[in-house]
């Protein structure tokens, strides 16, 4: 570890470059230690993604005075066979509009034995934090609906929320993407985020600020019609609203990507399927469905840019972030309304 008292004009070997501490089983799965300070208990606590004896992944939890001895306190195991568990993060942070103080962990999960969706991706569990001992309170959520959020990093803003992004990359195909595709695994845009007074962990804002133009490009889409609108640059936000039965698909100007979402609100789901030249894989190209939160007329955002896209549903919180792989950096897009009620379809491209 290296140090600077001088914003980072100059830099010091921490502790003589001697080890502080050691995992609870050195080996198999050691890695992603984060540090945060509990002013409560006025030391530090430190969250490791470890093996225990039987090699079964964990969390492990320790904390330190003076943060170069530091004492195990205890492991987390998820109560669901999400595989290997990475890049822990453990936060404090009050229940919006209320006093209700509870501790977030974050981790990310690259198996998926028992997700339903089968998608490597970010989680998180709500509980408390008690002289370095971890309750859970939550079972493990999601903290984005996608498949490509993964590795996520959070900073504290206030008390009330935290700033996220995410690797946009899944572990089942990113190595299975073309060499023609110039960047494989970007990342998100910065969200800003909330915990609810039932304890779900909501994004309040996709941060995008003075990135798109203020011209915009607007279609009404009557009921049982389409609509279609061309994109001539690398990054657009689209906006419209899903009154129950639509299907809006992107895809490459040249033809070398293909991404759809179909919305039934009916069955409360979207389902989203994706393709591209470029990615030679099942887990890329099968559909995957997503569960939604919200109620009928549903406005929702789609950031969008040569290599992902990021589904926001304003009102109720929920993201979806998907790779995109394409070597063309203008798309067609098609509103297909299959609704009885018209709808309307907002474009705004980068300035």
């Amino acid at each position: 570890m290296w140090y600077s008292t001088n914003q980072g004009e100059n830099w010091h070997v921490a502790h003589n470059g001697k080890p502080v501490a050691k995992p609870y089983k050195e080996g198999k799965d050691f890695r992603d230690p984060h540090v945060i300070y509990d002013s409560d208990a006025k030391q530090f606590v430190m969250t490791v993604a470890e093996a225990d004896d039987n090699n079964h992944m964990k969390i492990g939890f320790y904390i330190s005075k003076n943060g170069t001895t530091w004492q195990y306190t205890d492991s987390f195991y998820s109560p669901r066979d999400l595989g290997t568990l990475e890049v822990p993060e453990i936060h404090q942070i009050y229940q919006k509009n209320n006093n209700q103080k509870q501790w977030i962990l974050f981790f990310g999960a690259n198996g998926f034995a028992d997700d339903f969706q089968k998608s490597t991706g970010s989680y998180y569990v709500v509980g408390q934090l008690k002289n370095g001992q971890f309750e859970a309170e939550t079972d493990p959520e999601r903290v984005d609906f996608g498949t490509d959020y993964y590795a996520a990093h959070n900073y504290q803003e206030n008390n009330e929320q935290l700033l996220g992004f995410g690797w946009m990359g899944n572990w089942d195909y990113i190595n299975r993407v073309s060499d023609d595709i110039k960047y494989k695994g970007n990342y998100s845009a910065f969200r800003k985020m909330f915990l609810s007074s039932d304890n779900k962990l909501k994004t309040s804002k996709i941060i995008t600020n003075g990135l798109f133009d203020t011209k915009r490009k607007t279609a009404l889409v009557r009921a049982h019609s389409k609509s279609h609108i061309k994109t001539n640059k690398a990054a657009y936000k689209i906006s419209t609203v899903v009154n129950g039965n639509q299907k809006l698909t992107i895809r490459a100007g040249n033809g070398d990507s293909n991404v759809s979402f179909h919305f039934n609100n009916f069955d409360k789901k979207m389902t989203v399927h994706r393709q591209s030249n470029y990615v030679t894989n099942d887990s890329y190209n099968k559909d995957y469905n997503i569960n939604l939160w919200g109620d009928w007329s549903e406005k929702v955002d789609f950031y969008v840019d040569q290599y992902s896209i990021e589904v926001f549903w304003p009102k109720t919180g929920q993201v979806a972030t998907f790779a995109k792989y394409s070597n063309d950096s203008g798309d067609n897009i098609v509103f297909d309304n299959l609704d009885n009620k018209s709808s309307s379809l907002v474009v705004q491209e980068m300035k």
